[in-house]
């Protein structure tokens, strides 16, 4: 089992990525830059103006209790990872990351919600798409024999841009049902679903770590770095494995420390304790290994 790809800066947007590496380089080359930055400025905002009208306009009235859930979110934060308060109300913190991010992640990233390997010369959209695709076939759907359609779960499924893409895959001769806690992407989903006309794809609101789902009764689930929110890996991992019937196969793609990991080094615990409180994730010292045992210990 593969649980992690390296992800370089290739795999950005091809915009994003040129202007990172020129900005790199002309940092690198001349430190003055920062300088002729703020000297530009007041021109910079002079031509914005004009560009004013075509910047998306986004408003957050979905989003409750924001101030709230950033300050328990950062400062409940105990140095013993069992006892993390955090995990008392990670659904809620889900929600309103989700509710707070979703418009940006869309106009900036797409309607899928993760990176992929990148190959020289790839798109950043064909790229995402060709990794769906890679997903889809790892199901093993086409190696075996059903008397229906196949019913496969999305496991925290965004707005759905994987499941539409691996619904086109399987020709729509699969039944897709995207698990998702958060209101607001369920409704998107919906949306594109309705408006892009795919078929046999539907939604459920509903905890990965609780899926109102009767036991082996699914044919196959995959999720893309969703249960990074999974404050208990092991129970979402013990929760999938009993929806699904035997021979089902679930794929994952997992955001993962390295082998480098120490929680004894300062400088990791600091990096990680940032990550984890930028995203709403658990990933603290869940190395690779960590993760495959989990995920074998499920089942």
């Amino acid at each position: 089992m593969k649980f992690i790809q390296d992800i370089s800066i290739d795999s950005l947007p091809e915009g994003i990525r040129e202007g990172v590496l020129k900005a790199g380089d002309l940092a690198l080359e001349k430190p003055w830059v920062s300088a002729c930055a703020v000297v530009a400025l007041p021109i910079v905002v002079v031509v914005g103006k004009k560009l004013v009208s075509k910047i998306p306009v986004f408003k957050y009235g979905h989003v409750d209790n924001l101030k709230d859930t950033v300050n328990r979110f950062e400062n409940e934060v105990a140095k013993d990872e069992e006892h993390d308060p955090r995990r008392n109300f990670y659904a809620r913190t889900v929600q309103t990351y989700y509710n707070l991010v979703t418009d940006f992640y869309e106009w900036g990233w797409g309607r899928s919600f993760h990176f992929a390997p990148r190959y020289k010369d790839e798109t950043f959209e064909a790229s995402i798409t060709r990794y769906e695709h890679k997903v889809a076939a790892c199901l093993n759907l086409a190696g075996r024999t059903f008397d229906r359609i196949p019913h496969v779960l999305d496991v925290g499924c965004g707005i759905g841009g994987p499941m539409r893409a691996i619904a086109r895959f399987f020709g729509y001769k699969v039944h897709i049902t995207g698990i998702n806690i958060t209101p607001e992407h369920i409704a998107r989903g919906k949306r594109h679903n309705e408006r892009l006309g795919a078929r046999n794809c539907d939604f459920l609101q509903a905890d990965f770590n609780q899926l109102p789902v009767p036991d082996n009764s699914i044919d196959g689930a995959y999720d893309f770095e969703a249960l990074c929110h999974s404050a208990d890996l092991a129970r979402t991992f013990r929760e999938i494995f009993r929806v699904l019937k035997p021979g089902g196969r679930f794929v994952t793609a997992h955001y993962c420390c390295t082998d480098k990991w120490d929680p004894n080094n300062p400088e990791h615990v600091a990096i990680m304790r940032q990550f984890d409180n930028l995203i709403g994730t658990f990933s603290f010292g869940r190395t690779q290994d960590v993760v495959r045992r989990t995920f074998e210990q499920a089942g």
